[in-house]
């Protein structure tokens, strides 16, 4: 009977220790069960945090994109504007060059060719150097720029004489610049010296540098010589005479003793500009002389 009570006594107090651990065991998994519901329960509270915070910034992002999109349809606007200022100031410029020119179209000097570009072939007879060339050559002009009174026109003779006076460059082709007015032609000297005394700036074949350099009609009749007017003129080396529709210039710098000096011809037709022209230097035929100017088709 003792033995039976022992042995029910140690069952019970095995049980009662199990019911203990069990206990335990419970209590710390309801414990971290716990826990993990606190911890989820905070990363539910970081989560809506973060979305608030998101969504503050998308407002303001979504603030500052229809901002962007003001700024930049009223930079666009600017753009447009500014482009239509530039077009009309452009219109402006291509009016008042259409008014120049239409100005230049209605006082046009009947001695000359007044377009924009023309092609010439001439009969042309010159020094090449060791010998007198006689030959049918091209030659061009075009208006190279618009002035207030008048315009500027190269000239270019498709031969490359030897040449001895300084109004031509050796072998290269014959090259000459007019500058036009409603009643005089002048032949721009191929050279410039802006001061007295100063630096002389070659002048002879580039366009650019010479509508620079004499960019007024002062400055361009101031470097130039008359050599077409309806006014006769006389002078020591130099005259200018009419006979009927015809306008001639003549330079003979030649001395009484034969002493050389230059020579230039230019010879005017109403209606039909530049009919003959020669140049030289000294006694003798001129170094290039043409005529037989025709103008093509």
């Amino acid at each position: 009977m003792n033995n039976l009570y022992k042995v029910v006594k140690r069952c019970l107090a095995i049980a009662g220790a199990c019911c203990v651990i069990l206990c335990i065991v419970f209590f710390l998994q309801i414990k971290k069960q716990k826990s993990q519901i606190q911890m989820m329960e905070q990363m539910e509270k970081e989560a809506a945090r973060t979305m608030t915070e998101l969504e503050e910034k998308r407002e303001i992002l979504s603030e500052a994109t229809a901002y962007i999109a003001v700024d930049i349809q009223h930079f666009m606007q600017e753009c447009e504007k500014i482009g239509q200022d530039m077009k009309s100031v452009e219109k402006k410029d291509a009016e008042v060059e259409i008014q120049k020119l239409s100005e230049k179209m209605e006082n046009e000097n009947p001695y000359f060719y007044n377009r924009e570009q023309v092609s010439l072939q001439v009969h042309a007879e010159y020094h090449n150097g060791t010998e007198f060339v006689d030959e049918i050559a091209d030659a061009e002009i075009y208006r190279v720029k618009i002035y207030e009174h008048g315009c500027v026109y190269r000239m270019i003779i498709y031969i490359e004489p030897f040449m001895s006076s300084w109004y031509f460059k050796s072998g290269e082709p014959l090259n000459i610049y007019f500058y036009v007015t409603a009643d005089k032609i002048y032949r721009i000297l191929p050279y410039a010296q802006p001061e007295p005394g100063g630096r002389t700036i070659d002048l002879y074949d580039d366009d650019n540098l010479l509508t620079e350099m004499l960019d007024t009609d002062e400055k361009l009749q101031n470097n130039s010589i008359v050599v077409c007017q309806e006014e006769e003129l006389q002078q020591e080396y130099s005259s200018i005479t009419k006979d009927g529709n015809k306008i001639t210039y003549c330079l003979s710098e030649t001395k009484v003793n034969g002493e050389p000096g230059g020579e230039d011809l230019f010879v005017w037709d109403q209606g039909k500009g530049l009919v003959e022209f020669g140049t030289g230097f000294g006694p003798g035929p001129m170094d290039v002389h043409i005529d037989e100017i025709q103008m093509l088709k």
